[in-house]
Parts: structure tokens; C-alpha cells; sequence
């Protein structure tokens, strides 16, 4: 049993902790000024959608997704994550705006009104309408932000070296990554709790006699939200275990593919589950991050800071029990996902043990202050983003729409402003250019 807690204490382990890399991919719904879903098609401003690597869109026409290339940094990530912002609000047409919440607006009473993306690929075409077969077109509009963590390889040869693992750097990798993917199932509920921001459904979301009576924490993260059905089991005891069960999924056609698989973390290494094995681990998708209204781009340095900080934890801290650890947090995760936004959380005890144990890890001390304003929260659930949105839903209902106003307003006036430098770069995102030489970046996030 590797000792990670010991190790990563480290002096010698210090310089590495923070080697890794960041991507960022985000979706928002294109709207007219009502907060309808647009009727105008993708933008002709944006470079083709299919060969963009930038902004695309995702399962409806007015579902644009935006993409990062990966980071050392969460700052640098944040930051192109803006640039694209800027590349999109830019070229909207016909006053359309960027709805800014994780949950769609109202749509439409026929299905016939929400046009799935129009895409030229017949095979990602034939895609959507099998999830729409499936599962519905009106899940498949919720909207979210996934961050894709990479660990460094300095960190990971610099801790498989001071662990002396008998196994190859590859194995070794893999069981790292893995760990931190049952860890991370096993405590996604304090995340739903800390992050949640899909309070409430907008009309037209709920179908067949389904219906929330009151607001939760997380409509995405609940048995509503992006799930897979309860036939679909993939255990993450081990990475063979993890490919095993994966294709066979989709062998008994549970699931169509790779992509289908709904994890709130994913593995990642290409699009085959064989080739996890082929190449180790490249790194690990989070699926389950709300978008924040309020967040100019819908999640904030802080909030990544506070993921990065969070994984390295979840190596840190000793594993209880890892072949319950899916189950277990998948039904805390439930119970938090639909607890009332502005009350504590009934799992508030096991959320002050974890954060007491983190104060043992290393820290710098701005990263202690950001875990501080973090576990501020459990004492004030209305400090969460869940909780600041009932706060706003009372006194303005509409308050989603009216962000998204004001955020498409001040990002025209901020895109006039930008240093000349980066102006070229949001051109080069809606050109598709090769930004990966970028050599100038803007220090502050503003």
C-alpha cells in the first residue's frame, strides 16, 4: 500500500505538487433577449464548428461549447476560457446572448422545437438522435463546465521514485489516477454541496408527470440530471476492472459507446476504453461542475484552485473501504444533490472531519485561505452558489436572464478594451488559427 500521505508531506516533493495541466470545456445556450432559445443558426463569424477546435456546439444548434487547449496554470486556462467568451459574444447574431446557468431556459412544448445541432458528420448526427431515442431531448439540454486534470510527469516520476514502486511509471501512474477517481466519487457530494447552481427546472424540462416541488442544490447532479440509467455499473476498483466493465456495456448495448458513459469522472486516454490500457491514463475528465450565473464565465479562479487543491487531497488522504467507496458516495451525493440550497447539509459533520484533516496537508498561504472561504460555507449555505441563487430567485425570478444581460454587456465592452495582443487571439479563435505558440498572456484576471 503505497503511503501517499507520508510522501506528499515531502520537502523533496514541494517543487512538484502543482505540475500538471488544465483544459476547460464549457456549453451555453444561444438566446434571444425573451430568454428563449435562439432560431438563428450557429454564427458565420466562427470559423466551421466541426473543424473549430475552439467553439463548437454541442447536442442542440444553440448549445455552443467551448473548448481550452490544456494549461500548467489554472489562471492561463480561466483566461483563454475568456478569449473564447469574447470570440463568441462577439459574433452572435441578431441580439442573440450567451444564457448563462447550467439549466436550459424555457423550451419549447414540441420537440420539434429544439433542432438538434446541424452537424455535416452523418455519425455524430445518427449520435444525438439515438440519445434523443433514449433518453429525451430535454436532459440532454442541461448545460455544464468539465475540467480535465492532467498530473505532471515530473510530479509523477518525482513520487515514483521516492515511493519505490516495483511496478513500471505507466502501472504506476494508472493506479494514482485511479485512486483519485474513487476518491472523488466516493466525496463528490461535499462538490455538490460547495458548488451546486441548478436549483430550479424552467419550464418546458420536466416531462411525463416529473416535477421538483421545491429548489435543490443540484438538478444536474441528482437521479434528474446527466445519469446514465441504473443498468449501467463500471466499478473503478482497478483500471482492468474499469475497461472490463466499460466494454461490456457496451457489448450488451447499454451503452453505445465509450462517450455515453455519464461518470461524474471519466478516465482519459483516447476514444477507446482498450487503449486506457494501450497508453496508461493520460488524465481524468470531472463532469459534475455547475455553472454559476454570477461567475462572468460561469466558474472562478477560486473554484478551480480550490479543484486542483481538492485532488491532491483525495491522493493525500488514506482510502476507507475503496470497493464501497461508488456506492456510498453516489447515495450522499443524491442526498446533498436534493437538500433544500439555504439549509446545512445533513453530512455537515463529515464536511468540518475533512476539511479539519486537509489542514494537515502543505499549504501555501493563499491556498489555505481559499480552503478556508470554502469550508466557510458548510457554517453559511448561503454563501454557496445554490444558496445565493434562492436569494436572488425571491426577490428577482427573471435574474438569470438579467445576468446574462449584463454579462453579454460588459464582455462587448471588455473585448473593446483587451491589450492588442489579445485581440489577436480572440480573431484567432474565431479563425481556428494554431494559438498553442502563444507566448503573451495577461497577468490578471479582471
Amino acid at each position: 500500500m503505497c503511503d501517499y500521505k507520508k510522501i506528499l508531506t515531502e520537502n523533496s516533493m514541494q517543487a512538484f505538487l502543482f505540475s500538471s495541466k488544465i483544459g476547460l470545456e464549457k456549453e451555453n445556450h444561444r438566446v434571444n433577449p425573451l430568454g428563449f432559445l435562439s432560431k438563428q443558426p450557429h454564427p458565420s463569424a466562427l470559423f466551421m464548428r466541426e473543424e473549430n477546435h475552439y467553439i463548437k456546439t454541442d447536442f442542440a444548434e444553440t448549445q455552443m461549447e467551448f473548448i481550452t487547449p490544456p494549461f500548467s496554470t489554472e489562471k492561463e486556462a480561466l483566461l483563454f476560457l475568456e478569449a473564447e467568451h469574447y470570440a463568441a459574444i462577439l459574433a452572435l447574431e441578431n441580439d442573440d446572448l450567451l444564457w448563462h446557468a447550467s439549466m436550459p431556459p424555457d423550451l419549447p412544448h414540441r420537440d420539434e422545437e429544439i433542432p438538434l445541432s446541424q452537424l455535416n458528420d452523418t455519425q455524430e448526427v445518427d449520435y444525438r438522435k439515438y440519445l434523443v431515442q433514449k433518453y429525451g431531448k430535454r436532459k440532454q439540454m442541461m448545460s455544464g463546465i468539465h475540467v480535465n486534470f492532467e498530473l505532471g510527469e515530473d510530479f509523477l516520476k518525482q513520487l515514483y521514485t521516492l515511493l519505490h514502486a516495483k511496478t513500471s511509471l505507466k502501472e504506476f501512474s494508472n493506479e494514482v489516477y485511479m485512486k483519485i477517481a474513487r476518491q472523488y466519487l466516493r466525496y463528490e457530494w461535499l462538490l455538490t454541496y460547495l458548488l451546486g447552481a441548478s436549483t430550479r427546472a424552467f419550464s418546458g424540462f420536466f416531462r411525463n408527470g416529473e416535477s421538483l416541488p421545491r429548489a435543490v442544490r443540484s438538478i444536474r447532479n441528482s437521479m434528474f440530471g446527466y445519469r446514465n440509467f441504473n443498468e449501467v455499473k463500471v466499478r473503478f476498483t482497478s483500471l482492468d476492472t474499469y475497461v472490463k466493465d466499460l466494454q461490456k456495456m457496451i457489448a450488451e448495448k447499454k451503452l453505445i459507446g465509450e462517450r455515453e458513459f455519464y461518470s461524474p469522472v471519466r478516465l482519459r486516454s483516447g476514444k477507446k476504453a482498450f487503449e486506457l490500457q494501450l497508453n496508461g491514463i493520460q488524465y481524468i475528465e470531472l463532469r459534475n461542475i455547475d455553472i454559476v450565473p454570477f461567475q462572468p464565465f460561469g466558474i472562478s479562479y477560486a473554484t478551480l484552485r480550490f479543484l486542483h487543491l481538492f485532488l491532491l487531497f483525495l491522493l493525500w488522504k488514506p482510502e476507507e473501504n475503496p470497493e464501497l467507496a461508488q456506492q456510498d458516495g453516489l447515495e450522499k451525493n443524491y442526498t446533498v444533490a436534493f437538500e433544500s440550497p439555504q439549509d446545512k447539509t445533513v453530512l455537515y459533520d463529515e464536511g468540518k472531519r475533512l476539511f479539519q484533516e486537509w489542514q494537515e496537508f502543505p499549504l501555501s498561504a493563499a491556498d489555505k485561505k481559499i480552503i478556508q472561504e470554502f469550508e466557510r460555507m458548510l457554517d453559511f449555505p448561503e454563501e454557496t452558489p445554490s444558496g445565493k441563487m434562492e436569494m436572488y430567485q425571491k426577490f428577482d425570478p427573471e435574474f438569470i436572464l438579467r445576468f446574462s444581460k449584463t454579462n453579454h454587456k460588459m464582455s462587448i465592452e471588455k473585448a473593446g478594451q483587451l491589450p492588442k495582443n489579445w485581440q489577436q487571439v480572440v480573431e484567432g479563435i474565431q479563425q481556428n488559427l494554431d494559438l498553442s505558440t502563444l507566448k503573451e498572456r495577461r497577468d490578471t484576471i479582471k
